[in-house]
């Protein structure tokens, strides 16, 4: 999908739905607040395992100036998948958060090793896919802890943060 196709499915879903009169809240997420109306670049921290280390999921928080749904968009589930992930940086200079109904979390890359590595489909430590590892387990393998982040965690969990969540993918021939 391309990255004005996408920007323009993030802002319908989140422009449907008006505004409320009252000041919006901060929205909480991996440890941090992010102001109505602002932006936050963060990166959500996956603890070392025994036998491998840590890691990141880099994200980026859109927190709307006015009330709306909760758009969850995940690019880089396969460290190989470069359409979604470079679409999903474009996403980072088209969404304006002071002019944005809603909150948009945006994860770049969730599987950051595979992505560095250029390991298609596994996670190079523990040779799982991440797209079979959901919901995760917050002691278990790099792979399930980072699945765990990404939806068992209370960081993003789903329904509780995210509306709708969409993964980015692409088809391969």
């Amino acid at each position: 999908m391309r990255a004005h196709t996408m920007t323009a499915l993030a802002a319908g879903l989140l422009m449907a739905t008006g505004a409320w009169a009252q000041p919006r809240e901060a929205f909480a997420i991996g440890g941090q607040r992010v102001a109505a109306g602002e932006r936050l670049d963060l990166d959500l921290q996956i603890p070392a395992g025994t036998s491998d280390p840590a890691t990141r999921i880099p994200v980026t928080v859109f927190h709307g100036a006015s009330d709306g749904p909760v758009l969850a968009l995940t690019a880089g589930v396969h460290g190989y998948e470069f359409p979604p992930i470079l679409a999903a940086q474009a996403l980072l200079d088209r969404i304006d958060p002071a002019r944005l109904r809603g909150t948009v979390i945006l994860v770049r890359i969730a599987n950051v090793e595979a992505f560095e590595q250029r390991v298609p489909y596994v996670n190079p430590f523990d040779r799982q896919n991440l797209n079979r590892s959901f919901p995760g387990r917050s002691d278990g393998t790099p792979t399930e802890r980072i699945a765990w982040a990404l939806t068992g965690a209370p960081a993003l969990r789903r329904p509780a943060n995210a509306s709708v969540s969409f993964e980015l993918s692409h088809a391969a021939r």
